[in-house]
């Protein structure tokens, strides 16, 4: 079973020599010539995770419901509430937020619902983090380089709202049932935004996006930067309520 479907998972799949080789309906780069079957119809606008249990009800499993049975560890978090999650890195930097909106959107929160801002990075985004704190000040916090892959599940948890960019914290916010705030820009929602009701997906109407670019042909992602703070602000104070 390959649930990437790309070339190199779909051969795999072949050298595995298994009888029957079955693939997403999302398959590229021609890794459908390795599949004995296809799972599902390949509409390119429903969510991945709709896709992947596709393969789950070819293989005779009842899939109904989809549900994210994780376990991650318990963590401890002061903090006054309501207890707000920032991330503003990932991987493509055509996925960035600007870090002054970040700022500007956590300085609105504040005024209206005071609360902790806790600025989520790795350890080689520390100085992005600490910008970002210093730039909203009281009641902000760096957790760069301080939480394990399963500890920021934990404390995700602990969280009363997510505001981020297209990243994989998103998810795990999205398992462990915290409402999250997303900036898409290059990429496409319908298909890898949060899984769920209680999300909020932000982006521009621009005719470039999405271009699925880790770099923007126009250097700063306009798409991204177009996305105002008061918007993200007004939609993360409705979900505080």
């Amino acid at each position: 079973i390959d649930m990437q479907g790309l070339l190199k998972s779909a051969i795999v799949a072949r050298i595995a020599k298994g009888r029957e080789r079955i693939g997403p309906s999302f398959h590229r780069e021609g890794a459908a010539l390795f599949y004995h079957r296809v799972a599902g119809r390949r509409d390119l606008d429903r969510h991945a995770v709709d896709q992947i249990m596709d393969v789950v009800r070819m293989l005779g499993a009842p899939a109904t419901r989809v549900e994210f049975p994780v376990r991650f560890p318990d963590v401890q978090v002061t903090g006054r509430r309501p207890r707000v999650a920032l991330l503003p890195v990932s991987r493509w930097p055509s996925k960035n937020w600007p870090a002054e909106s970040f700022a500007a959107a956590a300085g609105k929160i504040r005024e209206k619902r005071g609360g902790s801002f806790f600025v989520l990075g790795g350890a080689g985004e520390a100085d992005v983090c600490a910008g970002l704190q210093r730039s909203i000040g009281e009641g902000a916090v760096s957790m760069a380089g301080r939480l394990s892959l399963p500890a920021l599940g934990g404390f995700l948890k602990q969280m009363d709202l997510l505001i981020a960019n297209d990243s994989g914290p998103v998810h795990m916010a999205a398992v462990v049932g915290t409402p999250a705030v997303v900036i898409f820009g290059p990429t496409d929602p319908r298909r890898t935004g949060p899984y769920g009701q209680k999300h909020k997906v932000l982006s521009a109407e621009m005719d470039c996006r999405p271009c699925f670019s880790r770099a923007c042909r126009f250097g700063e992602p306009k798409c991204m930067a177009a996305v105002t703070a008061d918007q993200v602000a007004e939609v993360a104070l409705k979900i505080l309520r």
